[in-house]
C-alpha cells in the first residue's frame, strides 16, 4: 500500500488561522443572538456616533484626519506584505518570500505555500500582483497558481523527482559506504601475492 508522501500528507492549521475562526464564530454568535430591535438599535447608536463625529470637532481637525488616515491606508496597501490574484480574484498574506529556479514562493500565514511562475509576478513594494489569467488549486501543501498549460505542476514534478533521486543516491552511497572496505595498495599486492604461491602450491 502506497503511503502519501510529507509533501501530500494534510497539515494542521495554523494557530493564527485557529485564531481568527474563533473570533469570526463569536461574532457571528453574539450578532445571531441579538433581536431585530436590539440590532436596529445598534444601528441606530453606529449612526449617532457617526453624527456625532461629524458634527463635533475631534483633537485633529476631521479633514486633516481624514487626509492622514488615506494617506495611511494607501502606505498600507503597497507596504502590506500581501499576494493579489485579480483574475481568480484571491488576496493571500505572505510573512516569507524567495525564488528557486523560475519559479517564486510565498509562505503564508496559513501554513501554506504558494508556488508561482516568477515571469507572471508584478511587484511593488510588498505587495505582488499575479497578472497571468491564472487558476488557484490546492496540491498537498502548496497552492498553485497556473494557467491551462500546467506549467507550475510540471515544475513540482521535476523538484520532487530530483529530490527523489538525490535522497535515493545519498541513500546508496551510506550503504556503500557501510559494506565497502577499503584496502590499501600494499595490502592487495600481497593479498595476490598470496593467492599466487596457493595456486603453485597445489
Amino acid at each position: 500500500m502506497l503511503r502519501p508522501s510529507a509533501e501530500h500528507r494534510p497539515h494542521p492549521p495554523s494557530a493564527l488561522f485557529i485564531i481568527f475562526t474563533v473570533i469570526i464564530v463569536l461574532f457571528a454568535l453574539n450578532v445571531a443572538l441579538l433581536l431585530p430591535p436590539q440590532l436596529s438599535a445598534l444601528l441606530y447608536e453606529l449612526e449617532l456616533m457617526l453624527l456625532q463625529h461629524l458634527n463635533y470637532p475631534v483633537l485633529l481637525h476631521r479633514w486633516e484626519l481624514y487626509l492622514l488616515l488615506l494617506i495611511f491606508a494607501a502606505g498600507g496597501y503597497w507596504f502590506f506584505p500581501t499576494v493579489y490574484v485579480p483574475h481568480s480574484k484571491r488576496l493571500f498574506w505572505y510573512w516569507w518570500t524567495w525564488t528557486e529556479g523560475e519559479m517564486r514562493y510565498f509562505k503564508l500565514f496559513s501554513g501554506y505555500i504558494l508556488a508561482v511562475h516568477r515571469t507572471w509576478v508584478a511587484k511593488r513594494r510588498l505587495r505582488y500582483t499575479i497578472y497571468a489569467p491564472v487558476n488557484v488549486l490546492p496540491q498537498g501543501n502548496y497552492i498553485v497558481l497556473q494557467t491551462s498549460q500546467l506549467e507550475v505542476t510540471k515544475v513540482l514534478m521535476w523538484k520532487r523527482l530530483a529530490e527523489t533521486l538525490m535522497e535515493e543516491n545519498r541513500r546508496l552511497h551510506e550503504e556503500n559506504a557501510r559494506k565497502r572496505t577499503t584496502l590499501e595498495f600494499q595490502e592487495v599486492v600481497t593479498l595476490l601475492r598470496q593467492g599466487q604461491q596457493g595456486g603453485g602450491e597445489r
